[in-house]
């Protein structure tokens, strides 16, 4: 199975993509923020894909209000 890197500041949304992912035999990490992801990548910068969330905090406007 695929190796996934999950980023969400949720804890409890974190947990259940881990609990969920790791049932259907993938290997999961998570992080909490938009920063950590590169300490998990095996190479600096290195990216993959899927579903994300720009107005999270650390992502793109995360942590201002309008």
């Amino acid at each position: 199975m695929a190796r996934i890197l999950v980023v969400e500041d949720s804890p409890e949304v974190r947990g259940l993509l881990r609990e969920t992912l790791t049932a259907e035999g993938h290997e999961v990490t998570v992080a909490a923020d938009g920063p950590t992801p590169n300490d998990h990548a095996e190479t600096p910068g290195q990216k993959g894909g899927g579903p994300f969330s720009p107005q999270g905090p650390g992502g793109i406007g995360g942590g201002g209000s309008e």
